[in-house]
């Protein structure tokens, strides 16, 4: 990897994979000019407490057969290897050691797991490390979004987003796919 790549991390536990990921991650890609996405088939997400049903192993090769004719999107066998619980921040801790310091990380996960952030390991780490790139879902109710805590530093937007810091998404565009970038410190 170059030291100006911008590489977008996707978690999840992908049990299992389907459009709408791969969906987003395409979005990601384009609004936030992302060179490429990983999609980190997490092991044993700690807030989850059902699930996933299917193996690890097979999850991780549900996801890489759906990126396989993606040429900017590949698996990652990072929390599966590493064993325990799959805390977002040792996994980008790793990431941002292997693609070095000039690279950006931004990390797509759903607006409604940002509203948790405060409750992941490290939240405060996790917004140094990259900037959060949240997807909202049909249905979704972005007036719940909320600030997830006071930050410095560089401010991100995706799309027609603007970079303020109290939300993630136009509050008023609640369309599938539709991104919103929280800024990196």
């Amino acid at each position: 990897m170059s030291d100006s790549e911008r590489i977008g991390v996707f978690g999840g536990t992908f049990d299992p994979i389907h459009y709408a990921h791969l969906d987003i991650a395409r979005t990601a890609m384009k609004q936030a000019h992302l060179d490429q996405v990983v999609f980190v088939v997490s092991a044993r997400p700690p807030h989850k407490r059902k699930g996933p049903f299917a193996s690890p192993e097979d999850r991780y090769a549900m996801v890489e057969a759906a990126v396989a004719v993606e040429s900017r999107m590949t698996a990652s066998r990072t929390e599966l290897d590493r064993g325990g619980p799959s805390y977002t921040v040792d996994t980008l801790e790793y990431i941002a050691a292997v693609i070095g310091p000039e690279a950006e990380i931004f990390f797509i996960t759903g607006a409604d797991a940002v509203l948790d952030i405060l409750t992941w390991k490290a939240p405060a780490r996790v917004l140094e490390l990259c900037t959060l790139i949240a997807a909202t879902r049909p249905g979704y109710d972005l007036s719940r979004q909320q600030d997830p805590g006071p930050r410095q530093g560089r401010r991100a937007s995706v799309g027609r987003q603007e970079p303020r810091a109290a939300a993630a998404v136009e509050r008023e565009d609640e369309r599938p796919g539709v991104l919103g970038a929280w800024c990196r410190t």
